[in-house]
């Protein structure tokens, strides 16, 4: 039997934006959230340039958050960058409207020309 392994690293990267506005996440729903992106999940958002959304949830019901990012894989560094933009509360907001939307894909262009500065 042959076995290969394989070390990678998953960063994880909160905006002020995303820190500040409609309050904290508990760290039960954080790490949820970061097991979720870890495998893979989240809806692309179109017109925003590739942003992809994740609906996020605490068992209980008493918390929940949509999350808008990025997600990056960088070889050199062997490493997944997830560069979590935006979070909101659902019942704040249904969907994102055609202004946001522009907003976040111009956000989302210079978070590619950072990642592609340090780590490309």
């Amino acid at each position: 039997m042959e076995e290969r392994r394989y070390q990678f690293t998953y960063r994880f990267i909160e905006t002020n934006t995303f820190k500040k506005k409609h309050g904290k996440m508990s760290k039960s729903v954080r790490d949820d959230l970061d097991f979720y992106l870890m495998l893979g999940r989240g809806e692309l958002i179109k017109e925003t340039g590739g942003l992809r959304e994740i609906k996020i949830k605490d068992p209980s019901g008493k918390e929940s958050w949509n999350v808008v990012f990025a997600a990056y894989y960088c070889p050199k560094i062997r490493a997944r960058i997830y560069y979590l933009l935006l979070k909101y509360p659902p019942n704040v907001l249904e969907s994102l409207d055609q202004e946001e939307k522009n907003k976040l894909r111009m956000l989302k262009e210079k978070v590619d020309k950072y990642i592609g500065f340090n780590y490309g």
